[in-house]
């Protein structure tokens, strides 16, 4: 190989860097952005995206993911589910924290207002089998 050669073949792969640099920094910034609209309100909407209690406590500003858990067993968060059995981690869809969260604010700011925001959904129906078969 000659030295023009190898100058011409750097600078190939030189101009396939910058590309491939530019495409990856778009791409980032694509992420970005859709992170971003995927936000609505400091509360993450996504279609079928659960949140662990400790999410939800913190979208909420509650200090303890606990109280998270002690809603879901009173059923202010209709259709959260545990992931498995009866000593899973809950999880609650996004929606039931939007309904939570509306429920509050229409009622004065009591959580306590917010009891059976959502109609439960299928979600609870399966948790409720799973829970009466032991497992």
């Amino acid at each position: 190989m000659t030295l023009a050669e190898l100058i011409a073949n750097l600078s190939a792969q030189q101009a396939d860097a910058t590309r491939l640099r530019r495409q990856v920094d778009e791409a980032a910034l694509l992420g970005d952005v859709l992170a971003q609209l995927d936000q609505v309100d400091g509360v993450d909407t996504r279609a079928g995206h659960d949140l662990t209690t400790r999410a939800a406590a913190e979208q909420l500003g509650l200090a303890s993911h606990r109280t998270i858990e002690r809603y879901c067993r009173e059923g202010r968060f209709p259709n959260a589910y545990k992931t498995s059995g009866a000593s899973g981690d809950w999880k609650i869809p996004a929606a039931d924290l939007d309904a939570f969260r509306t429920a509050v604010r229409r009622d004065g700011g009591t959580a306590s207002a917010a009891v059976g925001a959502v109609p439960p959904g299928p979600r609870r129906a399966l948790s409720r089998v799973g829970r009466g078969s032991g497992g």
